[in-house]
């Protein structure tokens, strides 16, 4: 799932970056989608794993209240 998310949405933000005729309103809100759904793969998901694994958060305090707090704002 991470290099899956990872790499189908950087091929997003590059297709849509790089074509002149992908360059639309409608596209650049996907190539915008793509790149917080990234930041999420690429931050979010490695915490969560590992807390899941170990029962324990990698950073302590700070990711416990951070993860969650980003994955809701990734919602909305």
């Amino acid at each position: 799932i991470f290099g899956i998310g990872i790499m189908g949405n950087m091929a997003v933000m590059c297709i849509v970056c790089h074509n002149y005729y992908m360059r639309s309103i409608s596209n650049s809100l996907l190539a915008n989608l793509a790149f917080w759904d990234f930041l999420i793969v690429f931050f979010c998901l490695p915490l969560v794993i590992f807390q899941e694994l170990t029962k324990k958060w990698l950073l302590e305090d700070f990711s416990c209240k951070i993860v969650p707090y980003i994955e809701v704002m990734a919602v909305g």
